[in-house]
């Protein structure tokens, strides 16, 4: 990989010249210090943004941790594309996955930069070993290329760093916050929908005591043995949270939809790629991504779904719902099958509000682990409408929704446009064009020179206690000789 193009006034070199684990480790929690309050694990360090969570308690027994102090760099070594560096504010131990780096040549804010800048992030990428845990080695950190100007101009870099910095990170605080805006948005539209404020009514629109009779009809003529206990009991005054639109209803759900649970087949008839006489098994997990499909044998107990069916997480996720699956579905999925009469777009509209989703979290939070009980999903009580407000509600719902859609995808660019402004920012940084280089101010060269010196004489002095050490009285050759001789020992 290429070097950076830096000002000839900047001096290259390795990180050789950073002090690594300087403080040492510790694998007892009797050793440490007073001011080793903290642990920092790999999670503590926010990717790309130097940022560290200190709050994590040091455990009453624990491994070998890295010790750091106040102003050190901690730089993690594990999965290093992650960006995960930042400058410690206080005194603490960390994983063995992080590198501590201490320096008394180099701000420890320009060190972190360079760190997290693209160049150093690409060269990395390419150097890590471990196909499963890949890992930055030591060896390949220290011979890392580093190129460096006077201090003065590193503490110049560091201000106009944190200056523009500070800029991205305000207009990328605002778009969040428009985005937060427009999903409460999105709810406020959702209630003025189901309360009749959303579209008007009109007095000549068939009544949905109409629409509800016909559902009950077609109900009780496909399903001839009802039990009694099958049967939805009269919504009650005290079940109706607000007073509704001439012409609108209260329900139970179980009238408007019929629901199917999954069904699950052994682990061991799982295969991963398309087989012949298999059909796609669909999990969860599928409502995001199909890189972890699963096939099972077509079989009669299999229950099936096709593409525009309501999917409704009835496990863990409640009430988070699908149109989009096709194949056998398993046990934690519910499909939410609409009566004849009832549009699948009007439930679909009804699935994230408050009489749905929000109904059967409150419910579900009483367990250990959430889940969605059919018989308890029936008897939510829900508004209908009259069949012609339905029809405008998901027209002017839809409209509303590509508006939210078409704004929130903006809003994704701009933030991460926001991104690829830091790194602009770091990568002009480090190749000497963000600030003008000051000749009064020295040069890298210098402050290489200067490094280079007191290391050596450093090194020299421990050169030299060792030899002291090392030092023990010698007996002449002779004199050993003539012992010898004389028969002495």
């Amino acid at each position: 990989m290429n070097k950076l193009n830096i000002p000839e006034s900047w001096a290259e070199s390795t990180l050789e010249l950073v002090d690594l684990l300087k403080h040492g480790q510790v694998n007892s929690i009797k050793d440490l210090t007073p001011d080793e309050e903290c642990l920092v694990e790999m999670e503590d360090i926010e990717k790309d943004s130097g940022r560290i969570t200190f709050d994590r308690p040091i455990p009453n027994k624990m491994s070998t941790k890295n010790r750091f102090k106040k102003g050190d760099v901690l730089y993690g070594k594990l999965r290093p594309y992650l960006n995960k560096c930042g400058v410690a504010d206080r005194a603490g131990v960390c994983s063995s996955e992080i590198f501590v780096l201490t320096s008394d040549f180099f701000d420890s804010k320009y060190l972190a930069f360079y760190l997290r800048a693209p160049y150093f992030k690409n060269f990395v990428s390419d150097k890590v070993h471990g196909a499963r845990m890949p890992r930055l080695s030591r060896e390949v950190f220290q011979s890392s290329f580093f190129p460096f100007p006077s201090v003065k101009e590193q503490e110049r870099i560091i201000q106009r760093i944190e200056s523009y910095f500070e800029m991205i990170n305000t207009t990328e605080a605002n778009l969040h916050k428009v985005q937060t805006l427009l999903e409460k948005y999105r709810e406020s539209l959702l209630t003025k929908a189901f309360r009749g404020e959303l579209v008007l009514t009109d007095p000549k629109d068939e009544p949905a005591s109409v629409l509800l009779e016909k559902i009950r009809r077609e109900r009780s003529e496909t399903e001839k043995s009802i039990k009694r206990d099958q049967e939805f009991a009269p919504v009650a005054d005290n079940e109706r949270p607000f007073e509704l639109p001439t012409g609108w209803e209260w329900v139970r759900l179980g009238e408007l939809v019929e629901f199917r649970r999954g069904h699950n087949p052994p682990k061991s008839e799982f295969k991963y790629s398309p087989q012949k006489g298999y059909v796609r098994f669909i999990q969860i997990q599928d409502f995001k991504t199909d890189d972890r499909a699963v096939y099972v044998p077509d079989s009669p107990q299999l229950k099936l779904c096709k593409k525009g069916d309501i999917m409704v997480s009835a496990y863990r996720h409640i009430g988070k719902y699908s149109r989009e699956m096709e194949g056998a579905f398993n046990v934690a999925l519910c499909h939410f099958n609409p009566r004849k009469y009832v549009s699948t777009d009007f439930i679909e509209l009804l699935i994230p509000t408050s009489f749905i989703k929000g109904a059967l979290l409150a419910v579900s939070e009483r367990s250990m682990i959430p889940s969605m009980s059919v018989e308890v999903a029936a008897k939510l009580v829900v508004p209908l409408p009259p069949s012609q407000i339905q029809l405008k509600l998901i027209k002017e719902l839809h409209r509303c929704e590509d508006l939210i859609a078409n704004t929130t995808q903006k809003m994704k660019k701009l933030i991460s446009l926001s991104a690829s402004l830091k790194e602009s920012v770091l990568q002009k940084a480090f190749e000497g064009r963000l600030v003008e280089q000051i000749p009064s101010e020295g040069t890298g060269h210098e402050l290489l020179a200067k490094i280079l010196s007191e290391k050596t004489s450093f090194q020299k002095a421990i050169s030299e206690i060792n030899t002291k050490k090392s030092i023990k009285v010698k007996v002449p050759a002779k004199a050993v000789t003539r012992g010898k001789k004389n028969g002495k020992k």
